[in-house]
């Protein structure tokens, strides 16, 4: 199932697929491990770290510690991803918050 898929997905379609079982091996575990200890880390070195592996039993982290990357401060604005797009969507003329971030969601990949 991709990103996309759970995306658009409601809840009766997403109770209603059907899921394919597959063990777990002592490797998913210590891979799992090695997520958790960089996500709670004080610095994002780890999780950067993690981007460069090869993770394909657990397809959904790379893009989720790309999103939470992304939320850090860039070097030249000082801004997060969120921030960034929430600011372009007001110069694109959006002048309420709540119309500025209907956007978001389309916009954010």
């Amino acid at each position: 199932m991709s990103i996309s898929i759970l995306r658009e997905a409601d809840g009766p379609q997403l109770r209603d697929r059907t899921v394919r079982e597959s063990g777990v091996a002592d490797g998913d575990f210590e891979i799992a491990n090695m997520a958790w200890e960089a996500y709670r880390a004080p610095t994002p070195e780890l999780c950067f770290g993690l981007l460069g592996r090869d993770l394909p039993r657990l397809p959904f982290l790379k893009p989720a510690l790309e999103a939470l990357l992304a939320e850090l401060p860039a070097p030249t604005t000082g801004l997060g991803a969120t921030e960034a797009r929430l600011l372009e969507r007001i110069a694109a003329g959006h002048n309420r918050t709540d119309e500025a971030l209907v956007g978001r969601y389309a916009s954010h990949q």
